[in-house]
């Protein structure tokens, strides 16, 4: 395949982005570590840990929406913007059925 060429299969393009969607979407953390986040307050590191954790989790949804929805609307985006430029390069194009070359 040439470097210039792209060949999308919409059926499978749009399964596995189905399936990202889908899969970001059911993620969760589990709070269970933040249960024993007094017990690290005892060490070095668990003091170090507690706020790298508590970050996580507070940015835990942000994460998943972007997964779940912002980026499987951005490449289906892609998907039909792929499409309809194909659409209107095909449609563009002007055939001479003159079988003569005239």
């Amino acid at each position: 395949m040439s470097e210039n060429e792209l060949h999308i299969d919409t059926f499978r393009y749009t399964g596995i982005v189905n399936e990202i969607k889908n899969t970001a979407a059911s993620c969760n953390l589990s709070a269970r570590p933040l249960e024993s986040v007094k017990a690290w307050n005892n060490t070095d590191v668990g003091k170090k840990m507690k706020p790298i954790l508590e970050s996580v989790y507070a940015t835990e949804e942000l994460y998943k929406k972007q997964s779940a929805e912002a980026l499987p609307a951005a490449l289906f985006e892609l998907r039909d913007s792929i499409l309809a430029t194909d659409k209107a390069v095909a449609d563009s194009v002007k055939v001479d059925n003159n079988k003569n070359g005239e």
